[in-house]
């Protein structure tokens, strides 16, 4: 699986730690997969028209 690092505020970052502490999510990198996997999905339209 390919690695890829980002910057993230700090109000972010802390609402992410939240979740993972609470039990939402595994881990603050599970909670972002989850969120890309979102997104690609509402967006699966316009990538397929990009990609032919």
């Amino acid at each position: 699986m390919p690695r890829i690092s980002l910057r993230l505020t700090r109000e972010q970052y802390r609402a992410l730690k939240l979740l993972v502490e609470e039990g939402v999510f595994p881990s603050i990198s599970d909670a972002l997969r989850e969120a890309i996997v979102k997104l690609l999905k509402e967006q699966s339209a316009r990538i397929t028209r990009a990609q032919t």
